[in-house]
């Protein structure tokens, strides 16, 4: 049983004593005497700044103090977990790296926080303790290297913050892993080959009987989105389809109101396309408002298929896509750390994930004859109030 806090922080304390220090004092006192067992969370900073009878802004202190001593770890989200011995003896931290939008409730993207839940487990599994450090663009990663707590580096993120700092880690000999590579970067990684997806995706369109087929995605040196394309453009090759590059749409963001206009540029087209490919779910929820607007039935007048199946909530899901193994490639990205680790400098791997097509309500047979007639009226600003 816990002490009460007059007790807990007045035992042995010199009257002269800092309640900052004392209160330290106390809770790794509770970690020692086992009142907090290892892989347990502690009570909330306010329950125990109740407990304690101090501020919250002391306890976090203290809390940080402790995670400092290799006693405690503190996540965003899920609070102050007591380590085990084996993971303060000998074990360098591990920093899980992001970029500064990461907990950005309105930007975090489902793919980045499933992917850090896939790499948390691991670690936890393997007795690393972790810390979730944000990386804005301007940071110098090498001066969180010098910090004795964290002595390899995990990116979780796919946007990337001055990538060529984790390259220059690599160098210096910090094991480094990167999650979901996007880019092309010379490190150890799980990755997807992203020609493959919308390869998949132009193959299932001519199976049902489409030949105007398009392409909505960011400028092609842009991430993934080259390697979609290039996809894309491989499945037309393939089906002896010429490519047309009206029918390549480029979205200036990664975003359902840059999809929106895109598709809209291509539905005015003389011969608009029956079914679009999309490098990114979220550009996909737009190109499917846009053809909702315009009358267009999806599945029906107009088939869509998108990638990653992280970005629709559960209960709107309808869109036909390929879905991306984020939590499995977050897991994997983490072992693959950890054996660096133990087993020190590595030849550089990479391991590639398949996505998997789920078949849903925006993709089917051609029925371009029937299409009713596209009006010349819009609704973007309807879009762009609930997006924005």
């Amino acid at each position: 049983m816990v002490k009460s806090s007059r007790e807990a922080i007045g035992t042995g304390v010199n009257s002269h004593e800092p309640v900052a220090v004392a209160v330290t004092r106390t809770l790794r006192g509770r970690i020692a005497d086992g009142v907090y067992r290892p892989h347990e969370y502690l009570p909330s900073e306010r329950k125990l700044a109740a407990d304690l009878r101090t501020s919250r802004v002391t306890v976090a202190g203290a809390l940080r103090d402790l995670e400092r001593e290799g006693l405690v770890e503190r996540t965003p989200g899920r609070g102050t977990r007591v380590l085990p011995v084996v993971e303060r003896q000998d074990r360098p931290g591990i920093g899980l790296l992001h970029g500064e939008h990461f907990h950005m409730e309105q930007v975090a993207s489902q793919d980045s926080l499933r992917t850090l839940q896939g790499a948390r487990d691991a670690l936890d599994e393997a007795g690393y303790r972790y810390e979730t450090i944000s990386v804005p663009s301007e940071h110098d990663l090498s001066d969180r290297n010098r910090m004795d707590s964290i002595g390899a580096f995990l990116y979780i993120d796919n946007c990337y913050a001055r990538p060529q700092h984790l390259v220059d880690l690599q160098q210096n000999g910090v094991p480094v892993v990167v999650a979901k590579l996007e880019n092309d970067l010379d490190l150890c990684a799980t990755w997807i080959d992203h020609r493959k997806p919308m390869l998949e995706a132009v193959r299932t369109f001519v199976r049902l009987g489409h030949d105007r087929i398009a392409f909505v995605g960011r400028e092609s040196d842009y991430g993934i989105h080259g390697e979609a394309r290039e996809g894309y453009l491989a499945g037309l090759r393939e089906a002896g389809l010429g490519a047309d590059e009206s029918l390549v749409a480029v979205c200036r963001k990664t975003d359902a109101l840059s999809g929106y206009f895109a598709t809209r540029s291509l539905l005015r087209l003389p011969a608009p396309p029956t079914a679009i490919a999309v490098a990114r779910d979220a550009i996909a929820e737009g190109v499917c408002r846009a053809a909702e607007e315009e009358g267009l039935v999806l599945g029906h007048h107009l088939s869509v298929i998108g990638f990653d199946d992280t970005t629709w909530p559960e209960g709107r899901k309808f869109l036909t896509t390929f879905r991306e193994p984020c939590y499995e490639m977050g897991a994997a990205a983490a072992r693959m750390l950890v054996e660096r680790i133990v087993q020190g400098p590595a030849p550089l791997r990479r391991r590639e994930f398949s996505t998997s097509f789920v078949l849903r309500r925006t993709a089917g047979p051609c029925f371009s004859t029937d299409r009713p007639a596209l009006s010349l009226a819009g609704a973007g600003p309807a879009l762009r109030e609930r997006v924005t």
